[in-house]
């Protein structure tokens, strides 16, 4: 019998580890977000709930306050930190941690821990600017699950995002300068 429930308890811990396993993976969807002309992805069956925010809850909560931005503005990066900073509960910006290069742009990335109403929140968000538009993409999540959620959404968003093309703006030819040369006349 001892072996019976020993052969039981090790099954049922494969099982659970394998559930756990399946639920800590995300995959991530394309998405366009046409209101900030830009497109990235975000991860697969979370809610949008308008201008640019995503969360992994129908609703936020205290249970669940994981949040993922993706947005734009046409002003200077240092215009957009100093309109994150109260929202961020910080009245000085804080010292970059990294900086991520990719084919479309060089990232700022900055990482806090914000504290409020009994909850510890970490936030990683990177900013970018390009042709005069700042690109900005921020997670919000507890502390404990940074890490994976970094991992597997939020490097793949910052490496995904783009500018959204407007479709007469897309050629589907080459263009080049010619010249040639019809009598005494070039053309």
């Amino acid at each position: 019998m001892r072996g019976v429930i020993r052969v039981l308890l090790i099954v049922l811990l494969v099982i659970m580890a394998s559930s756990v396993g399946a639920q800590d993976e995300l995959v991530v969807e394309p998405i366009d977000v046409p209101q900030f002309a830009l497109s990235s992805v975000v991860p697969q069956g979370w809610t949008a709930l308008g201008n640019g925010l995503f969360s992994r809850a129908a609703q936020p909560s205290e249970e669940d306050f994981t949040l993922f931005v993706l947005q734009s503005a046409p002003l200077a990066p240092a215009t957009l930190m100093s309109a994150l900073l109260p929202q961020l509960r910080l009245s000085e910006a804080p010292e970059p941690v990294e900086t991520i290069t990719n084919d479309f742009a060089e990232w700022t990335r900055y990482e806090i821990t914000v504290e409020g109403n009994g909850i510890t929140v970490a936030v990683d968000f990177a900013i970018t600017n390009v042709n005069n538009v700042t690109y900005l993409v921020m997670l919000q999540s507890a502390p404990q699950e940074r890490d994976a959620l970094y991992t597997q959404a939020f490097l793949p968003a910052v490496d995904a995002l783009r500018p959204l093309v407007a479709e007469a703006e897309v050629v589907p030819y080459r263009v080049e300068e010619v010249t040639f040369t019809n009598g005494d006349v070039t053309l």
